[in-house]
């Protein structure tokens, strides 16, 4: 059995993926990086507590909508060059 886990793993977590995706943005499409993060997700998400899921899910959100609004600004700059 694995072991769940903390808020404070969760946040050490999501700060990660944070770092890995903000590696993978300047190379990969946004699908990539969809692909990459929902693995990613896949693979913790049996470890996340049932009461803290909500809290992962609604962190994960916020994360997500900061990529996106990353990669639409990097299409409309490669748009204009």
């Amino acid at each position: 059995m694995e072991t769940m886990l903390t808020r404070d793993d969760i946040d050490h977590w999501l700060q990660g993926i944070a770092l890995r995706t903000r590696d993978r943005l300047a190379n990969a499409r946004s699908g990539d990086i969809a692909v990459f993060v929902a693995r990613e997700v896949d693979s913790i998400w049996p470890r996340v507590p049932a009461p803290d899921r909500a809290y992962f899910h609604d962190q994960l959100r916020a994360l997500l909508d900061e990529i996106s609004s990353i990669t639409a600004s990097k299409r409309r700059d490669d748009a204009l060059h």
